[in-house]
């Protein structure tokens, strides 16, 4: 697997990948595909594969998405089919509304400003692109056809804000390692 400082440190490791999955499938019984909009190194990618037919993978970095597609292409993850996979080299808020699926998945970056801000501060907000996570997820459900969206978040992140945003949709927090790990749906039956 190739990886650099900064994936050492934000890869999700595997049992947790493979929890997370566990989750989503519980939750949206129904997903076929999976889009992960933060794809980094791939470490939520495979397991995505596992669970789903299709799944694609966004990564803007041009640096990371190389080592994307490395482990994507030599991944030897159990149940694990690359052929399921689709990189894209690209933001994933250029596209948002252009990439459908049942799932969408974000590891939205936990420092700001080239530090580790999260670390210092209590109910931190995260930002994807300069946008705020949850005007993110409102988009997600008003511009696709989404089942559930869910994010890997520090513990700190600033949940009952981010609750109170999306009042209109279903909030679930799971604490998982040293991080917590939200499924957001809405209301709305979409099957």
């Amino acid at each position: 697997m190739q990886i650099d400082f900064e994936g050492r440190y934000s890869i999700t490791q595997p049992a947790e990948a493979r929890q997370m999955v566990d989750i989503i499938r519980k939750t949206a019984p129904t997903a076929k595909s999976a889009l992960d909009a933060t794809a980094g190194w791939a470490g939520n990618t495979v397991y995505f594969a596992t669970a789903y037919k299709k799944v694609t993978a966004v990564e803007k970095n041009p640096k990371t998405f190389a080592m994307l597609a490395n482990n994507v292409k030599n991944s030897k993850v159990e149940g694990f089919d690359a052929d399921r996979v689709t990189l894209l080299n690209l933001d994933y808020m250029a596209v948002l509304s252009q990439q459908k699926a049942d799932v969408i998945f974000m590891d939205p970056p936990w420092n700001r400003e080239g530090e580790e801000w999260h670390k210092n501060r209590a109910n931190v907000p995260l930002y994807l692109s300069d946008v705020p996570v949850h005007d993110i997820v409102r988009k997600i459900f008003v511009t696709t056809a989404a089942k559930i969206v869910a994010l890997k978040v520090p513990r700190n992140f600033d949940f009952d804000e981010f609750k109170e945003d999306l009042m209109l949709y279903r909030v679930r927090r799971y604490d998982i390692s040293n991080y917590s790990f939200l499924t957001i749906q809405d209301f709305i039956d979409r099957d």
